[in-house]
């Protein structure tokens, strides 16, 4: 049967009905929503276009699962809104960090395909890392007199 607005619409209350009272297991959510006739696919469009949060965490009976929860319209930011500074400073720092260690992992690959001797591969691996590290340091220098500006 081919999805419509109407089921569309029905995923989205049952949604916000079942969720108003907290966090639930991803599981149970999707048996519930299979009882009242909604099935995985629509539920999932339903969740995106609502903002069902998901996170993992642990269940005492189920153990590691993922939960959904709505958000309050408290926590909502409005449409169009930007993330404060400091989200924006974090996640860009963080960013970095992880394309730094991307790196390192690819210039490590990369040296170990080349035939040259140990020496002098660690040699050339210092100096790669050191120049990594030291842009490393520099980008959180600048980050941190965006913060105190």
């Amino acid at each position: 049967m081919p999805r419509t607005k109407q089921k569309d619409a029905e995923a989205r209350v049952f949604l916000r009905r079942y969720l108003k009272r907290g966090r639930k297991p991803r599981n149970e959510v999707i048996e519930a929503a299979a009882r009242a006739g909604i099935n995985r696919h629509t539920l999932e469009k339903a969740s995106r276009e609502i903002g069902i949060t998901k996170r993992k965490g642990t269940h005492p009976e189920f153990g590691q699962c993922s939960y959904w929860r709505i958000e309050a319209a408290s926590d909502a930011r409005p449409a169009g809104a930007r993330p404060s500074r400091d989200r924006l400073l974090e996640a860009y720092s963080k960013g970095y960090a992880a394309c730094a260690k991307d790196a390192m992992h690819a210039v490590r690959s990369a040296l170990s395909a080349i035939a040259m001797d140990d020496e002098n591969r660690k040699l050339l691996m210092n100096r790669v890392f050191n120049a990594i590290e030291r842009e490393c340091k520099s980008t959180q220098y600048r980050v941190d007199l965006v913060e105190k500006s």
